[in-house]
């Protein structure tokens, strides 16, 4: 028998085998979980154009509702793309697997939140330019031209209205 096999053997406490297999498993199911985020994204922001469009086309009778269904729409697809922000990016960032432009976001974003502190009223414009710019640069790479002019309407409208 050498030495070598009368050594103890050091074990990292945090590193045991069902870590291990955590680890991998969140590695593997990340992608996944973007698709998903991103589909979910996609139908939320589709349903927000329609109901957009339906406060230009309305009559003013139905315009109220119309307005009514876009702000809550809104709402759900400004706090998913949040989730998406939150669980996705950050895991990717965290797990080394993120793109320039995933860290670049989550930095934003970072900078974003740190507004909460000082002043309610801004951080909740600034967040809300901030997740709907990040959208906006992710339907562009996509490279979906109709997808992209549909939005580009709601975008620009938004934006305006943030500045006022």
């Amino acid at each position: 028998m050498g030495i070598e096999e009368k050594s103890l053997k050091i074990y990292d406490t945090k590193r045991t085998f069902f870590s291990k297999i955590g680890s991998t498993f969140n590695k593997i199911l990340t992608p996944t979980r973007v698709g998903i985020n991103n589909l979910l994204i996609g139908i939320k922001r589709n349903t927000m154009i329609k109901n957009y469009k339906g406060i230009e086309s309305a009559a003013d009778n139905k315009k109220e509702m119309f307005e009514k269904n876009f702000e809550t729409t809104y709402v759900l697809y400004l706090e998913s793309l949040d989730e998406l922000v939150i669980n996705s990016i950050y895991k990717k960032v965290t797990i080394g697997t993120a793109s320039n432009f995933e860290r670049e976001a989550l930095s934003k974003y970072y900078n974003v939140i740190h507004l909460k502190d000082s002043d309610e009223v801004e951080y909740k414009y600034k967040k809300q330019q901030f997740l709907l710019n990040l959208d906006f640069n992710i339907v562009k790479l996509s490279n979906r031209e109709k997808a992209y002019k549909e939005f580009l309407v709601v975008y620009l409208h938004e934006m305006e209205q943030k500045k006022n």
